[in-house]
């Protein structure tokens, strides 16, 4: 893909009030969330490896069991298999890195 643009990136609605785009290499991925407030991501686990930083608004996240208030500059480093979840408290623009990559968060032609 070389250069991009975020604003730029075709988009899909993942849960309510979520959407991602996203670009990837092979073993490298960078998704770019839009996050309405009052949003919603619940209890999951997945087998990627995920490091979540917050551009905008605020989130509280749980890590296997711990809960924290995020905001602009601050994130949360998840290991492959933890539980975590989101709540969406203000409107947020969310950066994720995923190894390996996601295939459902692969927005293509079409989609």
């Amino acid at each position: 893909m070389g250069f991009f643009n975020a604003d730029q990136f075709k988009r899909k609605e993942v849960l309510p009030g979520i959407r991602v785009g996203s670009v990837f290499l092979e073993k490298l991925m960078l998704t770019h969330f839009t996050m309405e407030a009052g949003s919603v991501v619940p209890p999951h686990a997945h087998p990627h490896e995920q490091i979540s930083f917050v551009v905008s608004g605020e989130l509280d996240f749980t890590l296997e069991g711990e809960t924290r208030r995020v905001g602009p500059g601050e994130g949360c480093a998840v290991p492959a298999g933890a539980r975590h979840e989101v709540r969406v408290l203000k409107q947020a623009v969310v950066i994720d890195c995923w190894h390996p990559l996601r295939e459902d968060y692969i927005v293509n032609e079409g989609s």
